[in-house]
């Protein structure tokens, strides 16, 4: 697991510490883009990003996610982000 996902499960524990008594809805946006047409190909970030993805909805948070996105799918992403924190008592980037 790379420095980046250990940031994310620590930032995680935290934001499930201060979370209140009351439900609230929770969503969570998740890129994983491991595929780069100048940069070649990187391990990590798709299985770090499922990972993460799988983590956050085990606790009850809805998921947005994407892997390997091109820049239009990106911004639809993006898109979907932003109409469901409507309304929503927390959101996450990862």
């Amino acid at each position: 697991m790379g420095r980046l996902a250990i940031l994310a499960w620590a930032f995680l524990g935290l934001l499930l510490l201060s979370a209140d008594a009351q439900p609230q809805r929770r969503v969570a946006l998740v890129i994983g883009n491991g595929t780069y047409a100048e940069a070649g190909t990187l391990a990590n970030p798709v299985n770090d990003a499922l990972d993460i993805a799988d983590k956050l909805r085990s606790i009850g948070f809805e998921v947005i996610e994407g892997n390997d996105l091109g820049k239009r799918e990106l911004e639809r992403s993006i898109g979907a982000f932003s109409d469901a924190l409507q309304g929503a008592g927390a959101g996450l980037f990862y």
